[in-house]
């Protein structure tokens, strides 16, 4: 009983750990997305 319990524990954290990284990932390739369409903008715009 105590096994299916800290399994629960764990699994929670891991999921919270799993978002965690997803949302930092994301954020870095919007990131660079975001960068990159204003560099190619501004080349444009030249």
């Amino acid at each position: 009983m105590s096994q299916a319990n800290s399994m629960r524990k764990r699994h929670r954290f891991n999921t919270r750990m799993t978002r965690i990284v997803l949302l930092i990932s994301f954020l870095f390739f919007f990131g660079r997305f975001v960068y990159s369409s204003i560099g190619a903008w501004q080349h444009h715009q030249d």
